[in-house]
């Protein structure tokens, strides 16, 4: 939608309101799919009518021949605080109908395991395992975290195509059942969150992670948001799953109200590809002309999350635009791996120094690829200071140490709205100066979903 007058934009991050100048593109889906009426009931239907699979109580009922149900193990992969808001808990969850369908076929509360597929992550807390799953899960079943490092809990599969060897948890490999939930929604690397990444890189080994994330997958023009073929991630996550299997896929997709709009349920190859099909039209926005300036939202958690939006934002910004991004970042930074990571970025004269280091590693570092990420941002703007990062949770002594230009320091501002609003002026102002003309000017309402495109490129796609 493009503005004819002043137009306020208002949105939560904690809440942030700023005012946009007519003219102003706000880009958001064009026709997001509606909210499921009864999500309750979308779900049920979904496991009694799966997609390519007999109803989801057949395949329990038939899984390892010959065994007592009430001996029967069951793993359902999950994900980790950084999918906040995945509806795992509740009576409109997806947990509370999978646990009682796999209780009614005589499994075991003790033998039913949730896997936390962290991948690199943290593991997660017990206040986090609260909020995610809700106190009668979280008191009644076996939660785990996997590690990516503990050769204890993998178990060698196999080498890929690539020349991955890899490894995966063994309370996964060692389950009668194997259960995969998720969202599904645009990604950055993989084309789409979901489906198999529940498996590679969720609960795989370190160097399986690693390979994932190298120079060699990233740099690849295929590696970003709506694209599967030839990208080099899906298809290393495809072969990984394919290898170790899977019995039943129940993935969700949420709007940017984060209302529950699809279920998708059965076989984890077919389920993830129509729902990847209808996805792919809902989240792409045409755009006519790229800007020199783009505001993009981006409500995840840290500064390590908030690159999804940024490189999302980076097909309709002109070379060496502006982009402002608005972010909570209310978990700060991110991990120490990633920290270091970032101060090494900002030792060296410029990001492509560091790109040229990446391809030197002989083995790839613990999340570099997050900050290989941010590199095409800089290589996109120019360098940090067409990087305009607005949040409060990060320390403006903390910010000002990242490869970017901190809204603090940029505005002279310590509330959120004041700063985005100080930093839209000012940026709007000196490209008016240079241009001779107002910018054009775009705002991604929701940088986690919508995802825009020139309508050249969505053509061809």
């Amino acid at each position: 939608m493009r503005t004819t007058a002043p137009y306020e934009v208002c949105v939560d991050l904690p809440r942030v309101t700023f005012t946009v100048p007519a003219g102003t593109d706000l880009l958001t889906v064009p026709h997001p799919a509606p909210p499921l009426g009864d999500a309750a009931a979308a779900i049920a239907r979904a496991l009694a009518a799966p997609i390519g699979t007999p109803p989801l109580a057949d395949l329990v009922a038939a899984a390892a021949p010959g065994k007592p149900p009430s001996e029967k193990t069951a793993t359902i992969v999950v994900s980790d605080i950084t999918r906040p808001d995945i509806p795992y808990r509740g009576e409109a969850g997806i947990l509370p109908p999978l646990l009682r369908l796999l209780e009614a076929q005589g499994l075991q509360r003790q033998h039913i395991t949730l896997l936390v597929a962290t991948g690199t992550h943290r593991a997660s807390t017990l206040a986090e395992k609260l909020q995610l799953f809700g106190p009668e899960v979280v008191s009644h079943y076996p939660i785990i975290d996997h590690c990516a490092t503990d050769s204890k809990t993998l178990r060698y599969v196999g080498q890929t195509a690539s020349g991955t060897q890899v490894y995966i948890n063994r309370h996964y490999l060692d389950a009668d059942f194997k259960i995969l939930t998720g969202e599904i929604k645009p990604h950055f690397m993989a084309g789409f969150s979901g489906g198999r990444k529940a498996i590679c890189p969720g609960i795989a080994n370190l160097e399986t992670l690693q390979k994932f994330h190298s120079p060699q997958f990233l740099e690849h023009p295929c590696a970003t948001n709506l694209v599967l073929e030839g990208n080099p991630c899906h298809q290393e996550a495809m072969e990984v799953a394919a290898r170790v299997g899977a019995d039943f896929l129940l993935n969700v997709t949420l709007n940017e109200a984060k209302q529950l709009t699809g279920v998708f349920a059965g076989d984890w190859r077919q389920a993830f590809a129509r729902a990847t099909a209808s996805l792919a039209d809902a989240v792409r926005v045409p755009v006519s002309e790229p800007y020199e300036v783009v505001v993009t939202i981006d409500a995840t958690l840290n500064h390590y999350q908030a690159a999804k939006a940024a490189v999302a934002a980076l097909p309709v910004l002109v070379r060496g635009g502006t982009l402002i991004q608005v972010a909570n970042s209310s978990d700060g930074i991110g991990p120490p791996e990633y920290a270091h990571e970032l101060a090494l970025l900002r030792s060296l004269p410029s990001h492509r120094d560091y790109l040229a280091l990446l391809w030197q590693r002989p083995a790839v570092h613990k999340d570099q690829w997050e900050v290989e990420m941010w590199c095409k941002v800089l290589e996109k703007v120019g360098g940090p200071a067409g990087l305009i990062y607005c949040t409060t949770g990060i320390s403006p002594e903390a910010l000002e140490k990242l490869p970017l230009t901190s809204g603090y320091a940029y505005t002279g501002e310590q509330d959120l709205s004041r700063m985005v609003q100080r930093a839209l002026a000012r940026t709007l102002a000196a490209w008016q100066r240079r241009l001779g003309r107002p910018p054009r000017l775009g705002v991604i309402l929701d940088g986690a979903h919508a995802i825009p495109c020139l309508e050249t490129a969505a053509a061809k796609a």
